[in-house]
């Protein structure tokens, strides 16, 4: 039976473990190991990527760029189970990279760290009930099953969208927030009229969502906690965010209880 990702964390923390940085910490290959990947653009996903209309330099031209959006979710050394998501738009990503991960938001300032707090501690919930939904409907499964295709697309969407609104929070430099090619701003993404149903206009449609949320006064999403931020800096390479459920005070005593109960066993 597949576990959802927050109480995979917690059952990583209890029998592991993992000892969280005070410093930056080297996270070298070796030390992460992909458990899965929750991708709105996923190969052979007709419409399935997005088109963000970018203006890097702030000169008022704008380059096409077609990008897909999602996270990893992965187990690594000293960190436990990881949503891991990009940080970078115009930068690629090297597979082989060596990160310097430290705690918080690197140079993000702090306006935009509010609203990516605000993001994450509320949609991440929403994204994690889809999964389990998703994960009963499939026997148990979280990998693709096409006769669950609409509940996957949907479930993918969701997670394309918390990364396309984490990006607009990061590189848009104009208010309002919004995906929108109608809305002011230098970064900006346009949905596919030839597949009005495909899983990149259900990752915009959520991303919309996300952002008007955070701009919203009825009342307006603020950051409901329960989730540790760490900056992976990739140096000339790709930047990431990666977020961890902070435990639960049982489920952290429940660890300690049975790491104790080992220590007992190995002395008898």
């Amino acid at each position: 039976m597949k576990t959802t990702p927050s109480k995979l964390a917690l059952l990583l923390l209890g029998l592991a473990l993992p000892v969280l940085p005070a410093a930056a910490q080297i996270v070298i290959p070796a030390d992460r190991t992909l458990l899965n990947a929750f991708d709105a653009g996923l190969p052979g996903d007709t419409g399935g990527q997005i088109g963000f209309l970018t203006d890097p330099d702030n000169n008022g031209s704008f380059d096409l760029t077609h990008q897909s959006a999602g996270f990893r979710y992965q187990s690594v050394t000293g960190f436990g189970a990881v949503y891991d998501f990009c940080t970078d738009f115009f930068t690629g990503e090297d597979g082989d990279m060596t990160y310097s991960v430290s705690s918080g938001f690197g140079g993000i300032d702090p306006a935009r760290q509010d609203r990516i707090r605000a993001l994450f501690s509320n949609a991440m919930p929403g994204f994690e009930l889809k999964l389990e939904d998703y994960i009963s409907l499939n026997g148990g499964d979280w990998a693709y099953n096409a006769a669950f295709d609409d509940e996957f697309s949907d479930l993918v969407g969701y997670a394309g969208g918390t990364q396309a609104a984490l990006w607009e929070i990061i590189h848009e430099q104009v208010a309002p927030l919004g995906m929108e090619v109608a809305d002011p701003g230098l970064f900006e993404a346009g949905a596919d009229p030839l597949f009005p149903d495909s899983r990149a206009n259900r990752a915009l449609a959520y991303a919309n969502l996300f952002l008007d949320n955070i701009q919203g006064t009825t009342p307006a999403w603020t950051d409901q906690g329960g989730w540790n931020f760490y900056f992976a800096e990739g140096g000339a390479d790709q930047d990431r965010l990666w977020l961890t459920p902070v435990p639960e005070p049982s489920a952290a005593l429940l660890g300690l209880a049975g790491f104790a109960g080992l220590l007992r066993r190995r002395r008898a």
